[in-house]
C-alpha cells in the first residue's frame, strides 16, 4: 500500500546556487521497512525530487520510530528513497 500524498508536508527548502533541497515531514501508521521500500513514495512523484529529505514517524499505531531519507530517485514515474 502506498502512502497518502496529503500526509507528506514540505517545511522548509535551502537554497544554493543551481537548485534547493526541500525538507518534508511525514507520519503513517506503515511499517519502516514499508516506508524504505521502492516505489512507496510514487503518488508524489511530481513533488519529491532527488536530494529531497523526508522525515517521518514510522508505525504511529504500534511503536513508532523516527527516519530520516534522503530521495535517490525520481524518474518522473518511480521514486526511491534511502536512510539517512
Amino acid at each position: 500500500m502506498a502512502h497518502v500524498p496529503v500526509a507528506l508536508q514540505r517545511y522548509h527548502e535551502s537554497h544554493y546556487s543551481g537548485g534547493y533541497i526541500s525538507w518534508f515531514h511525514y507520519a503513517t501508521t506503515h511499517t519502516s521497512a514499508e516506508v524504505q521500500a521502492a516505489n512507496f513514495f510514487n503518488d508524489s512523484v511530481d513533488t519529491l525530487r532527488v536530494g529531497d529529505i523526508v522525515e517521518a514517524i514510522v508505525d504511529a499505531d504500534g511503536t513508532p520510530a523516527f527516519l530520516r531519507l534522503r530521495v535517490a530517485t525520481n524518474d518522473g514515474t518511480n521514486v526511491t528513497v534511502s536512510a539517512l
